[in-house]
């Protein structure tokens, strides 16, 4: 069954590649979920199609090449691994497995599964879970190629996309949101826009939810000597330690009504004001970050349109760990070394005939959802440090069948741009109501929106307003259904787009 021309697809030879960055068409991505020797856990190969759009590989003990970004490829070398391949041949519709021999052990998705089960193109770019051998996991996706760098922990597709933005928007300065759910890593996004700009000063993180609402002006823009009871001298602020850097002010949701004007002319015009001074330029680079749905927060009055306006200039979505199933494996491995290492154990992780941490362990890590993220994934990786084998009670059984591979959020998420407006306009064009019918995250569907090219209100310019008004009028609901954008997005556009008419 073996095919004579599985070597001449794919992009290695004699059983190695040199894996190049990120970026191009899609391929046929295969990684490393699991190993014996965890420090291959995150390895990649890839497979480019061919003129008529088909990729093939074979997996088996002696290849492909697997390798990190900018090495060269080296194949699973594993005894317990057949030398008899498993052939995965994608050809535009589907995955196709095809075992070389009946008896390859080999599982999909945690289930035995018939030979020659066909995996449709959608489920394909969401990435499943091959088991070879009861030793080895692999991730399989179509996607994009993947990257490395940037102190970011992981190589999955959606991730490559956060690293494309960062060196993007790193060099330029500016402002930038930072969206995602709690725990996505929002932070080390942050570090690392500041490292790609080659600021000289600081980076500072603040965390506005920690700051309480009598000393947050003080503590953001500094005071002068005897501007309060207990003020004895000056002191500058958080924005005077990041002057010439980067300052992250995280949880944007909780920053107090009081607040929001003062940071408004820390923006535009670029001066802030100490308690009890006079106000003075700012030369601090502004990045912003929440998990919080700020539409809604304007909507309700508890943020002003101006500010989010101004905030959201730029900006960065973060994916939930559930949507990027390969860095949670690379994760996991990290923080577990990171943990005993703290405790004098990290050689436990070098035994390779039998090992520390098993597959079984990572079988059911891949198969959670993750609300918590990537703080929630170390959290438990800690706990599994300090245990004695590798494992605790909760991972020594397989996960159910079928959920090996995280469920996938976007399940239901148009990758065409008529479908997608399709979707948005029978839901009023209300971007959550469309999200949770869809079954995906809000920040999901925007990041789908942007990529599209589908309009937000947000986005619009005063002069397609006016050319909308001279088609539909001035009746909001109207003119919303002619901007195929959703009534209240366009009312907070229009309050935006005035404040900024009376602030001149």
């Amino acid at each position: 069954m073996r095919d004579a021309q599985t070597t001449q697809d794919v992009s290695w030879s004699d059983g190695s590649t040199l894996l190049s960055e990120g970026g191009g068409d899609e391929v046929l991505l295969l990684t490393l979920l699991y190993h014996p020797d965890l420090t291959r856990v995150g390895e990649h190969a890839v497979v480019r199609p061919d003129r008529r759009g088909r990729a093939r590989v074979s997996i088996s003990r002696v290849e492909p090449g697997f390798a990190r970004i900018g090495c060269q490829g080296v194949p699973l070398d594993l005894p317990t691994l057949s030398r008899s391949p498993l052939l995965v041949v994608a050809d535009g519709r589907c995955l196709s497995f095809l075992p070389e021999r009946g008896n390859l052990p080999w599982r999909l998705g945690g289930a035995l599964v018939a030979p020659g089960t066909c995996v449709a193109l959608d489920q394909a770019r969401r990435g499943v879970v091959v088991e070879l051998g009861g030793a080895v996991l692999v991730g399989v996706r179509w996607a994009r190629p993947p990257g490395e760098g940037l102190d970011l922990i992981g190589g999955s597709p959606e991730l490559e996309g956060v690293r494309e933005q960062i060196r993007l928007l790193g060099p330029r300065g500016g402002t930038v949101l930072l969206r995602g759910e709690t725990g996505t890593g929002k932070e080390r996004v942050a570090r690392a826009l500041h490292q790609q700009s080659g600021a000289r000063g600081a980076f500072v993180s603040v965390n506005m939810g920690a700051i309480p609402e009598s000393v947050a002006a003080s503590e953001l823009f500094g005071h002068e000597a005897g501007a309060y009871t207990g003020a004895q001298g000056a002191r500058g602020g958080y924005f005077e330690q990041a002057r010439g850097g980067t300052l992250l002010l995280d949880e944007l949701g909780e920053l107090s009504p009081a607040l929001q004007p003062m940071l408004l002319r820390a923006l535009d015009p670029g001066e802030i004001q100490p308690v009890g001074g006079r106000p003075r330029p700012v030369a601090t680079r502004l990045i912003f970050s929440t998990d919080a749905d700020l539409h809604r927060l304007v909507d309700e009055g508890r943020m002003r349109p101006a500010l989010y306006y101004r905030v959201a200039t730029a900006e960065i979505v973060v994916p939930p760990l559930r949507e990027r199933p390969e860095d949670v494996a690379e994760q996991a491995v990290h923080f577990l070394r990171e943990a005993l290492e703290r405790s004098g154990r990290g050689e436990l992780l070098d035994r390779r005939d039998r090992p520390w941490f098993p597959l079984q362990a990572m079988r059911t890590l891949l198969g959670r959802s993750w609300p918590g993220n990537t703080r929630e994934l170390r959290s438990w990786m800690e706990r599994v440090a300090l245990s004695p084998h590798g494992h605790e009670p909760w991972a020594q059984d397989p996960a159910p069948q079928g959920t090996a591979s995280p469920p996938p959020v976007g399940a239901g998420l148009p990758t065409d741009r008529a479908e997608l407006e399709e979707a948005l306009r029978v839901r009023g064009y209300r971007p959550q109501d469309t999200a949770d019918a869809l079954g995906v995250a809000l920040n999901t569907l925007y990041a789908r929106m942007g990529a599209l090219g589908v309009p937000r209100a947000r986005d619009l310019t005063r002069e397609q307003i006016a050319r909308a008004r001279e088609e539909a009028g001035d009746d909001v609901p109207a003119l919303a259904a002619h901007l195929r954008v959703s009534e209240r997005g366009l009312r907070l556009r229009l309050r935006a787009l005035q404040d900024q008419a009376e602030r001149g």
